[in-house]
């Protein structure tokens, strides 16, 4: 995994109106849609890393949610882990995406957004709040019906939402389409190298780990 350094450079607000860090980077620590970093301060004041998913990609560097119980301030270098984990892997060749949030900001999907509307892709939305998108981005409202025209399935969770997935009558939808969805499955990290077992949990066949055989995973792989 790679190390290196990040400089907090603004102080800003995500579309969806978290607070949010501009962070530049080395190009080698900018993530690919799904994918995160792990950071803390430089110099010591943080006890343990902080988990970093973007929500803007930039050519030097990317935006995320401002981390809670933390206090960075433009300047601050940041010890920067990453990327870590398996992104999403859309098709290459455009296509019907449908991308979801459930119990998170949709603010976590929006770097899978424009990257399915840079490759011509048509993009439908389920956010559990609203927030301003593309005018090319579609906002529905029925799972079943949005999961049925897809042809690819792109879903961030958290624990508690992965719960719901689970056990909420209306994204049963989802099972017949599991061979074509796949979850972020957002869970509190540690190591970051499979090494500390934190974020482990039960896989439909396997015991997996978030951050090595994560953060996104077949859908199949983690639904009951």
């Amino acid at each position: 995994m790679r190390r290196t350094k990040a400089l907090v450079a603004a102080i800003t607000t995500t579309p969806g109106g978290q607070a949010a860090l501009r962070l530049k980077t080395a190009a080698g620590a900018i993530s690919a849609p799904g994918q995160v970093c792990l950071a803390c301060r430089t110099g010591g004041g943080d006890p343990l890393r902080h988990t970093l998913l973007p929500v803007a990609l930039h050519p030097d560097g990317f935006t995320c949610a401002h981390p809670d119980g933390v206090r960075w301030f433009p300047g601050d270098e940041l010890d920067l882990l990453g990327p870590l984990g398996r992104g999403f892997h859309p098709p290459a060749h455009g296509g019907r995406w449908l991308l979801a949030a459930v119990g998170l900001p949709f603010d976590t999907q929006l770097p899978l957004l424009h990257m399915g509307l840079g490759r011509h892709a048509e993009v439908a939305v389920l956010a559990e709040a609203p927030m301003l998108l593309p005018p090319e981005v579609e906002v529905v409202n029925q799972l079943d019906l949005a999961a049925d025209w897809a042809d690819y399935i792109a879903l961030a969770v958290s624990m508690e939402g992965l719960r719901q997935l689970e056990t909420d009558t209306a994204y049963k939808a989802l099972k017949p389409h599991a061979a074509i969805a796949e979850v972020l499955l957002l869970t509190p990290l540690a190591c970051g190298r499979g090494v500390c077992a934190a974020c482990a949990l039960e896989g439909r066949r396997h015991r997996i780990r978030a951050c090595t055989d994560g953060l996104v995973f077949p859908l199949a792989e983690v639904l009951t």
